[in-house]
């Protein structure tokens, strides 16, 4: 995980404003939020101009995007508590995090997955095969959605996503 600079006051210099970050998630989540980012519970996944993305663990290991900057963000969250009433500690700690980032953190984080992406371009098309195949035995979701696009394809493949001539 990136090396935080553990301050949640809100500076000048902040992507996301920390007033609003307050207000957005009350007094409550802000708090228990500032916890999680001081337990260093956040791993910034990717980062660029107009989105950061985030692992966060908690009961459970979740997955929060904010997207936006300055006074004028929203986010998202894998957990419960964003579906059932909005933003979320996890938000706040991935924007207590984005906040926190040295440069040096910052471009690691932005440069991740265009490392990540390069890697699996260089191996060839059986081994990502193979890779995405296990990583699906193992992920009901990634099975499940590999499942309906194979479907799909199938189908088009036999006229069946095609229209009909007139």
């Amino acid at each position: 995980m990136a090396t935080p600079r553990k301050k949640t006051a809100g500076s000048a210099s902040d992507r996301f404003d920390v007033a609003t970050l307050h207000e957005l998630a009350g007094e409550k989540v802000f708090a228990r939020g500032i916890e999680y980012h001081e337990e260093e519970r956040v791993e910034i996944v990717s980062i660029d101009r107009s989105r950061v993305q985030a692992r966060v663990v908690g009961s459970e290991v979740y997955r929060s995007e904010l997207k936006g900057a300055g006074k004028n963000f929203s986010g998202a969250c894998s957990c419960r508590a964003f579906t059932d009433w909005g933003f979320c500690k996890h938000l706040v700690a991935t924007a207590l995090a984005a906040n926190d980032l040295s440069p040096e953190a910052t471009e690691q984080a932005t440069s991740r997955l265009s490392k990540i992406r390069d890697h699996l371009r260089s191996k060839g098309i059986e081994p990502l095969i193979e890779m995405i195949v296990k990583l699906a035995e193992n992920d009901p979701d990634l099975l499940r959605s590999l499942e309906l696009q194979t479907a799909a394809a199938v189908a088009d493949d036999e006229g069946g996503g095609r229209p009909l001539a007139a």
